[in-house]
């Protein structure tokens, strides 16, 4: 019979894994995102692996900028069948809004999804320039 022998190294693991820990447990679920800006365009890239495309909705209204979905990993039967020890690849649902301070050309707006990455393009509408208003 071997002996086995715990290590102080147990309880970092079973933490790291376990699903009750804040990066996975019940908090609500955030996708990171990337934005980046020039004098043209706002660029930004969400990270949504484990979505489908018909998942996400992307929202322009009253300068603000909104992109949710709903979890694509609902019940299904074939999932309801299969006995989990554990799940950690699973698709939340979410809504994340950001307020655009500039006005956007709305219908030059770009929004793709490829490998689990969802961009969007946002070209700014050129400024007027300062005019000069004559007195009468």
């Amino acid at each position: 019979m071997r002996h086995l022998v715990k290590t102080n190294f147990e309880p970092l693991f079973k933490n790291f894994f376990d699903l009750e820990t804040p990066a996975f447990g019940n908090s609500e679920f955030m996708p990171p995102v990337n934005i980046a800006e020039n004098e043209h365009e706002y660029h930004l890239e969400f990270f949504l692996a484990g979505y489908k495309k018909e998942d996400l909705k992307v929202k322009l209204e009253n300068d603000h900028l909104t992109v949710s979905a709903q979890s694509s990993t609902e019940k299904t039967e074939e999932n309801e069948k299969k006995h989990y020890t554990r799940r950690e690849y699973i698709s939340k649902a979410f809504s994340r809004s950001f307020y655009i301070p500039e006005q956007i050309k709305e219908k030059d707006i770009q929004a793709q999804y490829e490998n689990g990455i969802l961009t969007l393009v946002l070209p700014k509408a050129v400024k007027q320039q300062a005019k000069e208003i004559s007195i009468k």
